[in-house]
């Protein structure tokens, strides 16, 4: 009987192994897309975008074009995995907090006053706990998941990083401190996951403009 559970538990991480190899990420599929040129120009076709390089590819029938974000101004996608519209805006930012600010790729998820809210995806590897009573509480497996870096940029175009983690995000909006907890506490919201977070700013700029 424990053979039986123990054979079981290794197929069962067999196959999670393999659902991770075939996992397919935003960033590894063609969307239908508009990318607004530097030169003024519109081209439309399909798009594969590399947020961390800052650089996208656009391909329509026979041509294919690599673009960083120093030739583009704009683009959008109709995503193929999230059947969502994303709009992304190249904006000057500064990686490395020096005084030069690079042209950088960032998806609007939210616009608003005082903030809208930017984001720039990444995928990255997370170890996680997979219990199984039958490997004595479980083992640690290594997992790809696609998580969000946040920014805020405000009405004079200042881009500030935003951390995921609560209270760090709290001290950076620096207002309304207890109201916001509430909101998070009451709407059970977790910040890390986008829709939320988007939540979250909604509702800051609406206390912001009463």
């Amino acid at each position: 009987m424990k053979i039986s559970h123990l054979k079981y538990a290794f197929l069962f991480l067999g196959f999670l192994a393999l659902e991770a190899q075939a996992q397919k990420f935003s960033k590894d599929l063609w969307h239908r897309g508009e990318v607004d040129l530097t030169t003024g120009e519109t081209v439309a076709g399909f798009v594969k975008y590399d947020l961390e390089n800052d650089n996208l590819i656009y391909k329509n029938g026979n041509r294919v074009r690599s673009y960083n974000a120093t030739r583009v101004e704009a683009w959008q996608i109709a995503d193929e995995k999230t059947k969502q519209v994303r709009y992304f805006f190249t904006l000057p930012y500064s990686t490395d907090g020096s005084s030069y600010r690079k042209p950088t790729f960032f998806e609007l998820l939210t616009e608003g006053e005082p903030y809208s809210l930017l984001a720039r995806e990444k995928v990255v590897e997370q170890v996680e706990n997979l219990y199984d009573p039958y490997w004595f509480g479980g083992r640690n497996i290594r997992v790809t998941v696609q998580v969000d870096d946040y920014y805020l940029i405000d009405e004079n175009g200042n881009i500030t990083f935003c951390s995921n983690e609560e209270n760090e995000a709290l001290a950076t909006l620096d207002n309304n401190d207890k109201v916001l907890k509430k909101f998070i506490k009451v709407n059970k919201l977790d910040i890390v996951r986008r829709e939320d977070m988007i939540q979250l700013i909604d509702y800051y700029n609406s206390l912001s403009n009463q």
